[in-house]
């Protein structure tokens, strides 16, 4: 999952950087969506941590 990617010239591992705007503090991540959201980057996460060790 986050092994390098070789083409002919180039060497790449291409991650997401995920931001909240916190301008309105409206709740959008609520109820089910929270939590699956939060498990998915939990896993994540636990992904990149085992990967680097």
């Amino acid at each position: 999952m986050y092994d390098l990617i070789h083409d002919r010239t180039t060497v790449y591992n291409i991650r997401y950087h995920i931001v909240w705007s916190v301008k309105y503090r409206k709740d959008v991540l609520i109820g089910k969506v929270e939590k699956s959201l939060k498990q998915i980057l939990i896993d994540i996460a636990n992904d990149v941590i085992r990967h680097q060790h």
